[in-house]
């Protein structure tokens, strides 16, 4: 498995995801694509990042 990570500044490095790494705040994973579904950032006041929302537009 291949992983992408990025800082705040955007600053994005990538590798293979190997057994005994730890996710301490924050996983995104997306393993496919939907047309009934947006994907937005949202700011958190709680960890105060750009998290993502994800929106069914069949509502």
């Amino acid at each position: 498995m291949h992983i992408a990570i990025s800082d705040r500044e955007g600053k994005t490095i990538g590798g293979h995801l190997d057994d005994g790494c730890v996710i301490y705040a924050t996983a995104e994973i997306v393993i496919g694509a939907s047309e009934k579904f947006t994907f937005n950032r949202t700011f958190d006041q709680q960890t105060g990042y750009q998290e993502l929302e994800i929106i069914s537009d069949n509502l």
